[in-house]
């Protein structure tokens, strides 16, 4: 009765079905919004016989397909639902106000509805002719924001690449698929299943930053450690300043991270841009320690066991040209054990000043 009543209300009121209402939505929209399923099915159907735009926008910008991938049904609802649309011409490529195609939309939203993890309406959408391999609006394609989903992403990434997903994808800024799992904290797991399409581990972005860099400054060892398992360039520097990833780990005293990465060839003796070796980097790190830290002392004796030379001189770069670790910016209070450390280890000078010996002074008598 109700449905044969709302298709006597629209042929006889002359309305027009793809007007906007004062929330903005079409009449398309609004029936997703405000009906239940089985009445949102007829009413759909009501809607195309009396000519709705199945591809109107609303106000927002947004397409119908978009509201059917954030509205919280049921998976098979949703299934059903878009099915349908598309089946009438539903545009499943068509771009919101985010920037995003539908499908982006429906990943994006399975944080916010766990149900949604199964695969049925991403199936749907990519046999409706949603592009696998489009950009969102952040210039990131589907796989890039799958491998962020936790438990989830193995399913996600698998229904990608069943339709043709293509792993070698790059972000606009360059980054792969492995960027991406490194640097927003992606399962392990899920690098494994990467691992085995023969991704190239020691990809760089625009910046020249590999996967590894991005995981060692995220504090991910088990992705550390898994990228070297797969025969990353442990020592390929990053473009802007030569420093490798295991610079970074010394120098944010991460020291699992370290641990990982000397086992699997980290060079010690390489120099960044300045001349510097990881020392001196390592040296840096003492003047931004917090008080009673253990990880630099742990350190410490990871670097000199593993043989780094605690006299190396600077080089490549006229200020400092010739410093050895302890040179480095003289001995603040902060440096003193660090200074006590390196002479105990065989390093045989520093150029002191007065407030530097004071400081170095002060700290053997504590």
């Amino acid at each position: 009765m109700q449905h044969s009543f709302s298709t006597t209300l629209i042929e006889h009121s002359g309305v027009n079905v793809n007007s906007w209402d004062e929330g903005g939505l079409t009449a398309l929209h609004a029936a997703i919004h405000c009906s239940g399923p089985t009445a949102c099915l007829h009413i759909i159907d009501v809607l195309l016989r009396h000519s709705a735009d199945i591809n109107a926008l609303s106000k927002a910008v947004q397409h119908i397909l978009h509201t059917v991938a954030q509205s919280g049904g049921t998976v098979e609802y949703l299934t059903r639902l878009a099915a349908k649309l598309l089946q009438h011409g539903a545009d499943a490529n068509v771009v919101g106000s985010s920037g995003n195609p539908a499908l982006y939309t429906d990943i994006l939203n399975i944080a916010s509805f766990p149900q949604a993890w199964e695969r049925g309406l991403m199936d749907v959408l990519l046999q409706g002719g949603a592009g696998a391999n489009d950009l969102d609006g952040n210039g990131a394609s589907a796989l890039h924001l799958a491998v962020t989903h936790g438990v989830h992403a193995g399913v996600i990434i698998s229904g990608l690449l069943w339709h043709c997903a293509d792993p070698r994808t790059r972000c606009r800024d360059g980054r792969c698929v492995l960027h991406h799992l490194a640097k927003f904290m992606g399962a392990p797991d899920v690098a494994k299943q990467l691992r085995n399409l023969g991704l190239d581990p020691n990809a760089r972005d625009e910046h020249g930053q590999t996967p590894l860099f991005h995981a060692t400054v995220a504090g991910l060892v088990k992705m550390v450690r898994l990228l070297c398992e797969s025969g990353v360039g442990v020592n390929k520097p990053i473009f802007d300043d030569d420093k490798t990833a295991f610079f970074c780990a010394v120098r944010l005293k991460t020291v699992d991270a370290v641990q990982v990465l000397l086992p699997y060839g980290a060079d010690l003796r390489h120099r960044g841009h300045s001349g510097r070796t990881v020392l001196h980097y390592h040296e840096a790190a003492y003047k931004a320690r917090s008080n009673g830290s253990t990880d630099v002392a742990r350190i410490n004796k990871l670097l000199i066991a593993c043989g780094a030379k605690v006299n190396a001189k600077r080089g490549f770069c006229r200020q400092g040209h010739g410093m050895n670790v302890l040179d480095a910016g003289g001995i603040t209070r902060a440096q003193g054990e660090f200074a006590l450390f390196l002479m105990a280890n065989g390093a045989l000078r520093f150029r002191c000043n007065g407030e530097s010996m004071l400081s170095l002074v002060s700290c053997v008598l504590e």
